[in-house]
């Protein structure tokens, strides 16, 4: 029933982004935008959050901005009962009562519900929604056109959790994981099959899907990867532990994103550091320098990530803000300083390692893109080369 419903509503997913048009112009609705995960899932009595991050052009300057969540099903989002949270009337579904937070930071553009005592009626579409107050009038409204799809399974089920966007550049080795997790474990789970579909379709993507060394962890590796690899891709998943079998496959998985060389200035003269032990390590690259090149509204900014890579072509982290990409190797000895720079603990080699800094920002280009809706697009750009001489040897 899931599955059926999650293909119908993709089927749908043209009429949904109709639903966007809420109390907007269309000048107007192409310059705010909503960045959601496509999906989350969980099992019952956890907690999750659903985080949503946002923008909208200070051409007005607001007294209050109201931060709404519906829920429900199919083409929810143009619907006025389903509504679960609104913070400016103070109001909370009698359904969630009790098991539902919400935060809205308006100096950093996000905002997140978290649902506790997950129960299996939640399993729904949730969609972030926004209004902007001037004197107490409602100026501007605008949504997420399609929202996150929240799935909850029973407590011995097997989760699947994959990355929601895998960005890289050309001649990259992209590597897609899926972690599975199981409840109440007392054996090490083993994989006994799995592989990825490109565009969540039925066709297997070619490729060695495996599990990494002994955790709960399947991973396939994309080499040479171009723009021509661009997709959504879902998992399939088999595992057994102890004599009991596991299946799971997701409807919508991780997206990668290959962007053209055009969306980079990579910058080939490379530095030296000696290091024995500890060192931080700058990064060269500038945000404020990427968002004024680009032409970009710092208010436009929807999230910034970087990352430190290495490999030629580039293919093994050693800082993700997720820590299944971090190299085991350098897993738990590394950690951001200030916005960029890079604290890389305990190294004594190897020799001749040389690392890149990556930044990566999603912004809402509606300045550009006046007929579009939720238009968002997203840079990285690769900073140069760090080559560490390790003293002593």
């Amino acid at each position: 029933l899931t599955e059926v419903f999650i293909k119908s509503f993709l089927a749908m997913f043209g009429a949904v982004l109709l639903g966007l048009i809420w109390g907007l112009s269309q000048d107007s609705l192409a310059q705010h935008c909503v960045e959601q995960l496509h999906r989350k899932e969980s099992v019952t009595g956890k907690s999750i959050t659903i985080p949503c991050s946002f923008s909208y052009p200070r051409t007005v300057i607001p007294d209050a901005v109201s931060f709404l969540v519906k829920a429900g099903y199919g083409n929810f989002c143009g619907r006025e009962n389903e509504e679960i949270y609104d913070s400016l009337r103070n109001y909370t579904s009698a359904k969630y009562g009790g098991r539902l937070s919400v935060q809205l930071d308006l100096g950093s553009m996000t905002s997140s519900v978290t649902i506790k005592d997950l129960r299996m009626e939640d399993q729904l579409m949730y969609c972030c929604r926004f209004i902007i107050l001037v004197s107490n009038k409602v100026i501007e409204k605008w949504q997420h056109p399609v929202g996150t799809f929240l799935m909850v399974e029973g407590e011995k089920a097997m989760i699947l959790e994959e990355e929601f966007l895998l960005l890289a550049l050309p001649g990259d080795t992209v590597t897609l994981i899926a972690r599975f997790t199981i409840r109440n474990l007392t054996m090490t789970p083993r994989v006994t099959a799995c592989g990825v579909f490109k565009g969540c379709g039925d066709e297997f993507y070619p490729g060695n899907c495996t599990q990494r060394n002994n955790e709960s962890i399947a991973f396939i590796k994309i080499h040479n990867a171009d723009t021509s690899v661009n997709d959504i891709y879902c998992y399939s998943v088999n595992v057994s532990v102890g004599g009991t079998n596991y299946t799971r496959r997701t409807n919508n998985g991780s997206r990668i994103l290959v962007l053209g060389q055009g969306d980079t200035t990579k910058d080939n003269q490379t530095t030296e550091m000696e290091v024995m032990g500890s060192i931080i390590l700058n990064c060269t690259l500038s945000l404020h320098k990427i968002i004024s090149a680009a032409s970009i509204e710092n208010t436009s900014v929807l999230w910034t990530q970087v990352y430190w890579m290495y490999g030629e072509p580039r293919e093994h982290f050693i800082y993700h803000p997720n820590q299944d990409y971090i190299h085991p190797e350098y897993k738990g000895k590394t950690k951001l300083i200030g916005h960029s720079d890079l604290l890389l603990e305990d190294f004594h080699g190897p020799d001749n390692l040389t690392l890149y800094c990556r930044i990566a920002i999603r912004f809402c280009s509606g300045n550009r893109n006046k007929n579009q809706e939720n238009p968002i697009e997203t840079i990285l750009e690769e900073g140069p080369g760090i080559l560490l001489r390790v003293i002593g040897k």
